[in-house]
């Protein structure tokens, strides 16, 4: 049995990769509650798909990011091995982050007939980065602060989620614009990937150890 005392909280802050992991979980989850509350009326409403449309599109998106993320995270097991545990997550977390880019191109690709493939891209993207990047918080997080630190990161993954369909509004204005809206949704996803280079796997491995040594 692992008996562990009180955590120093004042250990948590030092470094880099705390705040790393913080902010990419804020940034990332923006576009994901993004997807789930703003969508739906972007195909309808500046699209002009109807809503069985709608609905068919993106529960083909969610139903290839399940198949995507059971083929990424093997992929990355299969990794792991050859080049370390952290390595592969950052790596496969960052890479997914940054291909969620891709919902930009629906800002200059206008036909209706990109739409599908091209959010079906994204959220297969952004599902293998949030795949990898909660696997990296358990294997960062010693096995007695796992629950802790998941709590606290899903918290923060619930307050973009409650920003983001308000910010979202904001931005679209009565004319409902959604250029602007899909702008910043798509760079969130990027600067996410840019907080978990930025920490390293080197850093991430470090704050482990700073951890276990905390408690």
């Amino acid at each position: 049995i692992e008996v562990c005392g009180p955590l120093n909280w004042r250990a948590l802050p030092r470094g880099k990769s705390f705040w790393a992991l913080s902010l990419c979980i804020l940034l990332a989850s923006y576009y994901w509650y993004f997807v789930l509350t703003w969508v739906p009326s972007y195909l309808v409403l500046s699209k002009g798909f109807t809503t069985l449309q709608m609905g068919s599109i993106v529960s083909t998106c969610l139903f290839a990011m399940a198949g995507a993320n059971v083929i990424a995270g093997f992929t990355a097991d299969r990794l792991a091995g050859r080049i370390g545990v952290f390595r592969s997550r950052v790596m496969f977390a960052a890479a997914g982050y940054v291909g969620t880019a891709a919902v930009l191109l629906l800002l200059v690709l206008r036909d209706r007939g990109w739409v599908l493939p091209v959010l079906a891209f994204s959220i297969c993207a952004t599902g293998t980065g949030n795949a990898s990047f909660w696997t990296l918080v358990q294997q960062v997080s010693p096995r007695h602060m796992a629950g802790r630190s998941v709590g606290y990161l899903n918290t923060l993954s619930q307050v973009a989620g409650a920003a983001a369909p308000v910010i979202t509004g904001w931005i679209l204005g009565p004319e409902k614009q959604f250029g602007p809206a899909i702008l910043v949704a798509g760079i969130c996803p990027v600067l996410a990937a840019v907080c978990l280079l930025a920490a390293g796997s080197g850093g991430l491995e470090e704050m482990r150890v700073r951890l276990g040594e905390a408690m």
